[in-house]
């Protein structure tokens, strides 16, 4: 933070900045995926506990596919999640870890 002559601070903004962390807020009901970083678990192949996804960057509802796994004592989903722009998402790339969504 920079402080100016007002008294006011600034943040400094570098080419090194990432955007705040997301957090999961898990649903029981899909009518409930309103927000960004709302999720749903589902069971998917192999039975693999999966999520539905509000995504933290653009909003728009997306579900996993393939080998995605949900664990819920971590709050950790793996592996990484893409919005994949050529299925319709916004690009995003990133983790959740923790409970937290966060870019890559």
């Amino acid at each position: 933070m920079h402080k100016v002559d007002s008294g006011l601070f600034i943040p400094f903004v570098s080419h090194f900045y990432r955007a705040m962390a997301t957090k999961l807020n898990l649903v029981d009901d899909n009518d409930k995926l309103l927000n960004k970083g709302d999720a749903m678990i589902y069971i998917g192949r192999e039975n693999r506990k999966q999520l539905v996804i509000v995504c933290p960057e653009c909003g728009r509802v997306s579900a996993s596919a393939g080998n995605h796994s949900y664990n819920e004592e971590t709050k950790t989903y793996h592996p990484s999640i893409v919005h994949n722009k050529d299925l319709g998402g916004c690009g995003w790339h990133g983790w959740l870890r923790n409970g937290e969504f966060t870019e890559c």
